[in-house]
């Protein structure tokens, strides 16, 4: 029983992550991308559709297109609902604004967190005021939040990396991210 258990895990991690069915996947990904009346389901399938086959270059034409939608048209508010506005449970003041009008650094963790960032009442006051430092919860970071954030948050966001890769990936996004080569684990 112990050997059939782990031939059929063996089996299921081979289809999982064989190259071949990735490519597949990511076709049929690409195919839904395509049926999807609304521009933010498009721009989620698409998401998908990279993160399976890693091949930003086939995607980046149709999700630049998406990207020229006027932010307000993507209705990024129903991928994040505002749960407790104002309050960020994963961010961290790193530096405190300076009285001398230096600026604070300010550390948020998941995307969930950024998005509470995103329905404070005066975003640019804050971009003013604070460097904002980000971690993303996927690796690689092609989420439709992450393609929407910099569109939206006024200044740029440095972003710490969870592989090497992430340091080419991010501003390949947005050229408001700042990769920073620092992963996850340097800040414990």
């Amino acid at each position: 029983m112990k050997m059939l258990k782990r031939f059929l895990l063996e089996m299921k991690d081979t289809f999982r992550f064989h190259p071949l069915i990735r490519k597949l996947l990511a076709g049929v990904c690409r195919l839904y991308s395509h049926f999807s009346a609304s521009p933010l389901t498009r721009l989620k399938w698409l998401c998908r559709a990279i993160r399976l086959e890693d091949r930003d270059d086939i995607y980046r034409p149709s999700i630049d297109r998406i990207l020229a939608t006027p932010p307000p048209d993507l209705e990024w508010q129903s991928l994040r609902p505002a749960t407790d506005p104002g309050r960020i449970r994963k961010g961290v003041i790193l530096k405190p604004r300076g009285e001398d009008g230096e600026k604070g650094v300010i550390f948020i963790s998941f995307e969930e967190e950024w998005a509470q960032l995103l329905w404070c009442r005066d975003l640019n006051q804050f971009a003013r005021e604070y460097y904002l430092v980000v971690a993303p919860t996927w690796s690689p970071p092609h989420s439709v939040f992450n393609y929407l954030f910099p569109r939206i948050y006024p200044g740029p966001c440095f972003s710490t990396i969870s592989n090497p890769k992430d340091m080419k990936y991010l501003p390949a996004i947005s050229p408001q991210y700042i990769p920073i080569e620092l992963y996850a684990s340097n800040w414990v």
